[in-house]
């Protein structure tokens, strides 16, 4: 079966509805634990600027990675793959404010929009992906941040106007700190994280075959050799780990259901060896797939 570029790219983009359209902005909790030890890649259309709350994690945003912990800020701009995993199994908690460009340029063709916000939308201009607790400019933009957090938490009369000149001031500061850049070369850094989409995707429509690296480089048209360089370069991981932590982390959703036994989950995910599951799966999760399975038990209790 063939997929077009842009199905799996589409297949890949995030689903979830970010606020709505009166006000396209939401704020998430997020907390890697042992039951949810990652945030996979991803990507969307919004925006997102988070600081991270306690403990401490792994982002890959792009093709760059970072270790965060308390304190710190992160911006992801629009259209970026970005994922979130744990540092030898620490706790992390992050608060992220998710929201589309159009809140504040509403699609006019005013200087703001054409001078600064729609460079950023667009990946013309890139936003600094981390703005450590050792930045100099921190304080203000963690200032900022708190603004925001009690002004969305509070929600008093006209909120959102304060929001949207909260984010104005985001941007501002960014410009003022000389903290944003032109990008180098665009076209080649997008048709790098194109090319990464395609084959997170392809993992994803097949990880319940048998899927060897031979396959996913004839579906790139490339060699294995430099697939294998290729993935690695730009995950982090070998193509086998990768596709190992996807099968695991579906496993994981299979054996939430009751219905649902952990042969029929192993099966189900690529793992034909019942012994090499449950080791792979106490490597990951920490635990076998049977106390995993009384762990999500006793939290629904």
């Amino acid at each position: 079966m063939s997929y077009s570029n842009r199905n799996l790219q589409q297949n890949l983009k995030e689903k979830a509805r970010h606020g709505d359209i009166f006000l396209p902005l939401q704020r998430y909790t997020a907390e890697l634990v042992p039951l949810n030890p990652v945030v996979s890649l991803h990507w969307h259309e919004e925006l997102e600027f988070t600081r991270i709350m306690e403990g401490t994690a792994h982002y890959q945003i792009g093709l760059k990675d970072f270790d965060v912990r308390e304190g710190d800020l992160i911006l992801v701009q629009p259209h970026v793959l970005h994922s979130v995993t744990r540092i030898d199994r620490a706790y992390m908690r992050s608060e992220t404010f998710v929201f589309h460009m159009n809140f504040l340029s509403g699609n006019t063709a005013d200087a703001c929009s054409l001078k600064y916000l729609n460079p950023i939308a667009d990946g013309a201009f890139s936003l600094p992906c981390l703005i450590s607790v050792n930045h100099p400019d921190y304080a203000a933009f963690e200032h900022l941040f708190s603004q925001i957090y009690h002004c969305y938490e509070e929600k008093s009369y006209g909120y959102e106007l304060t929001l949207k000149a909260f984010f104005f001031e985001l941007f501002r500061l960014l410009f003022e700190k000389n903290l944003i850049t032109v990008s180098g070369d665009k076209t080649s850094s997008s048709s790098q994280s194109d090319k990464l989409k395609e084959i997170l995707q392809y993992i994803q429509i097949h990880f319940s075959e048998e899927l060897s690296i031979s396959d996913a480089a004839d579906f790139c048209h490339i060699s294995s050799s430099y697939f294998m360089h290729f993935f690695k370069e730009n995950t982090g991981m070998t193509f086998v780990q990768y596709l190992n932590d996807y099968r695991l982390r579906q496993a994981a959703l299979l054996l939430k259901k009751e219905d649902c036994s952990i042969l029929e989950a192993a099966l189900s995910c690529g793992f034909n060896n019942l012994s090499y599951f449950h080791k792979r799966f106490r490597e990951y999760y920490g635990m076998t797939p049977k106390e995993f399975r009384n762990l999500i038990t006793t939290e629904k209790l």
